[in-house]
Order: structure tokens, then C-alpha cells, then sequence
């Protein structure tokens, strides 16, 4: 009854959704621009600027200045790599911001169609039942240009730095709404422009900054958690870990490690991944096509090319039986963190060899051989990441679409058609 309902109000205002439509309010109706490498945007913060850039080619000095020196995603060597092996039909923009013509602030977006159709599994298949139907017909209309501050290829709050000496957290909040609000609107750059904009992924710890975008009029999202794991500082090597797990945790460790028995698991060089993205692509699409929810599909050269910009600090380990590829997965080094990044396997030899599982205990080992103190496994899979010690960290993500009749009914639409993830947090160490 409650699904129907807000079907049923929801129906008739969806149109809106595929439309691009004047923002009312504070948001401004579009003006056209001049097409150049950069645009200068005005903010409401007194004595504050802004500068976007549509690549990241064209980014100056400026942007290493104000952007946070040890965080490798805001990085223009990373961005750049992204940028050039980015998903089909994505856009980009770089935000550099100015106190007094200071740069002290950088903020990276993303643009791209939303379409809840495609992007939420088991919506574009077929259903027997009528309720399935109906959430088919709402979903059809979902589809419009989205402004994304963040990253859609990372979970994690990637989306801007401020130096805390000229902006605290309230006035990093504004001078984002601010930006966003000409961005979206199209008065910063030609062609780049979107019926709604979204701020992702923050967790509690961020309330000073989040609840601004609140009172700016952003829903607050719940999305699925970010799955992190702490070394312990008393753990000096992989062997401490699996020491501190309950009996039970440890031989199913172990158990899952003699499974590998007949396998290579070897890293692989940059001449290795040019040779087998073909395959690598295809294996991290057989796993990405079971995700619940999946807003990009990567670059067929995504893997190469973010190797060849990284060296170093993005590695990716094959494992082979007799020659065969039968999986991989790949880490990016961020200081003290290590980003467990995408990967992929054979569905038919996962169970055997519990790759998955396996894939998981290796990128702890990996973590201790680095000396990183903090493993992010990401979203997903959220049940077996537990069970190797890794915690739910609840992260939300903050919505704001141009017209007001659609945006009073975006939260209860996002949480008729979300998919729904149930699971039971696993507890491997003793107490």
C-alpha cells in the first residue's frame, strides 16, 4: 500500500525528471557562456572566488597549492589518468577556490545520466508480480543529468579539500552549495549543466559540514556503508592478525588459504596489464554486473592506463591456474591507506578456490608489507568483508534537485526504488 501510494503521487511529477527544467528559487535560470579552458564563477561567501576548469590538462599551479598533499585521488596525476580512461559519457570539472585571490580550496565533479533503470539491478529484467511493474514504470522516468561533487570510481569523501586556516567546515559547506548552484544551473560552463546535484560520501564525523548542506536544502541519503579495517597497532605482521581472531575465524583462514593450492598468484607489470585488459576488463565486469547498484562501467583500458600514471601506487595481482586467468584485484597506496580497488573472477571457480574470500586475506597481507594502518574495502560485499575484520562505517551521500516539485517527493522515491541489502555483521577477533 505504501509502495502504491507513492507511486501514485510520484507518477504524474516524474516527468520532470527526463526534462531539463529553469531551477526556481535560489537557483538561477541558465546564461550562456563563452567556450574557453577556464570560467571564473562568483560566491555568495564575501571575499571568496572561484575558478572551474572542464580538464584537468589545464589545471595551473594553483590546484597543487590549495589541493591536500597527502591524498592521492585530488592528485592531478590521478585525476588526469581518470579523466583519460573515464566511463562512457562522463564530464568533468575541477573547482579551485580563492580567499583574497589566495588558493586555498579545490573541489573535483563529475557529470553524468542518471538512469535507475540501468544503473539499479534487476529493474530492467522482466517481473511476474505487479509490484515489480510498477517500481519499472517509476524507475523509467528517473533518468537525468546529474552533477556528482566525489568520485564515482572510490567510496570514501573525495569530493573537495579546504584549508582549515581560511574556510572551517560551515564555510566549506557554502561555498560548495554555492558552486554547485552555478554549475547545475550552467552559468559556469557551456553544455555542462544538470537537473540535480549530489555531494557524496561523508560519515558522522563530518555533522559541521553535512548539516549545513541540510539547511542549504540537500536530502541526506543513507547509502550502503563504507567497509574499513584498522590495524591494530599491536599487530605487527599478517600472523598477529589471524592470532587475534577467534579459533573459528582462524581455521576458516586457513582452511580458505589451502583452497589456493595449484593457483599463482603473482603481481602483474604494466607490459602484463596492456596484454590481459581485455580479460581483466571482462572478469571485473562479471562481478560489477551482480552489484545491486552500479552508476559506471569502467574504461576497457581503465586498468592500464591508471597503471602506467601510478606505477607504484596502483598494483594489480593476477592468480592463474596453468596459465589461465582465473581472477585479480588491484590496490591504490594513499598514504597510510590502502584502497582495496575494483576486481574480478570466474563465478565458476570462485566457490572452488574461494578466490574472493582469498583475494580479501591477501590485501591485508598487502596492507602489512606497505606499512598502511587503515585497509578501505569499499561498499559491497559487505558480509564476507566483516568476517576478515573489516567495520560497516555508515556513509551518506546529499541530494538536491533543481525543481522543487521533483525534489519534495526525492527522498521517498530513492528509498521506494533503492535496493534493499540485508546481512549480519561478522565479529572475527576476540574480544
Amino acid at each position: 500500500m505504501k509502495s502504491c501510494l507513492i507511486t501514485a503521487i510520484s507518477q504524474p511529477l516524474l516527468g520532470f525528471l527526463a526534462v531539463r527544467t529553469p531551477c526556481s528559487g535560489s537557483w538561477h535560470v541558465p546564461v550562456p557562456v563563452e567556450q574557453k579552458k577556464s570560467y571564473s564563477i562568483a560566491l555568495t561567501e564575501k571575499d571568496w572566488s572561484c575558478t572551474l576548469f572542464q580538464s584537468g590538462a589545464d589545471l595551473p599551479l594553483d590546484w597543487e597549492s590549495a589541493a591536500p598533499e597527502n591524498d592521492l585521488f585530488l592528485s592531478k596525476t590521478y585525476l588526469h589518468a581518470i579523466e583519460q580512461y573515464a566511463p562512457a559519457g562522463m564530464k568533468f570539472a575541477y573547482a579551485i577556490f580563492y580567499f583574497q585571490e589566495k588558493p586555498v580550496g579545490v573541489a573535483f565533479c563529475q557529470l553524468m545520466t542518471f538512469n535507475a533503470v540501468e544503473h539499479i539491478q534487476g529493474l530492467s529484467e522482466p517481473g511476474r508480480k505487479m509490484t515489480h511493474w510498477v517500481k519499472q514504470r517509476v524507475a523509467a522516468s528517473a533518468r537525468f543529468p546529474l552533477l556528482i561533487f566525489g568520485n564515482m570510481l572510490l567510496t570514501g569523501d573525495h569530493a573537495c579539500y579546504f584549508d582549515p586556516a581560511f574556510a572551517d567546515a560551515p564555510t566549506s559547506a557554502k561555498l560548495l552549495q554555492s558552486a554547485a548552484e552555478s554549475i547545475c544551473n550552467g552559468n559556469a560552463i557551456p553544455g555542462f549543466e544538470a537537473s540535480a546535484a549530489l555531494v557524496k560520501d561523508f560519515e558522522v564525523q563530518h555533522a559541521p559540514f553535512t548539516s549545513i548542506l541540510r539547511k542549504e536544502g540537500f536530502h541526506e541519503i543513507p547509502f550502503q556503508p563504507n567497509m574499513r579495517l584498522s590495524l591494530r597497532t599491536e599487530w605487527k605482521q599478517f600472523e598477529d592478525y589471524l592470532e587475534a581472531m577467534s579459533s573459528k575465524y582462524r581455521v576458516r583462514a586457513r582452511r580458505a588459504f589451502h583452497k589456493l593450492d595449484g593457483i599463482e598468484r603473482r603481481e602483474l607489470s604494466l607490459h602484463e596489464v596492456q596484454e590481459l585488459d581485455p580479460q581483466l576488463h571482462a572478469l571485473y565486469r562479471s562481478v560489477a554486473n551482480h552489484a545491486d547498484f552500479n552508476m559506471v562501467i569502467l574504461h576497457p583500458q581503465y586498468f592500464s592506463g591508471l597503471k602506467a600514471a601510478l606505477g607504484e601506487r596502483f598494483r594489480i595481482w593476477g592468480y592463474f591456474l596453468n596459465g589461465e586467468l582465473l581472477g585479480f584485484h588491484s590496490a591504490i597506496y594513499n598514504g597510510i591507506e590502502l584502497e582495496a580497488h575494483f576486481l574480478g573472477f570466474q563465478d565458476a571457480h570462485n566457490a572452488h578456490f574461494q578466490l574472493y574470500l582469498n583475494m580479501l586475506y591477501d590485501i591485508v597481507r598487502e596492507a602489512f608489507a606497505a606499512g598502511a594502518r587503515e585497509i578501505v574495502f569499499s561498499r559491497t560485499a559487505t558480509e564476507i568483508k566483516s568476517s576478515v575484520g573489516a567495520e560497516a562505517y555508515e556513509t551518506y551521500c546529499y541530494l538536491r534537485h533543481c525543481n522543487p516539485v521533483v525534489h519534495a517527493v526525492t527522498q521517498a522515491l530513492v528509498g521506494y526504488l533503492a535496493p534493499k541489502e540485508e546481512w549480519t555483521p561478522r565479529h572475527p577477533f576476540r574480544e
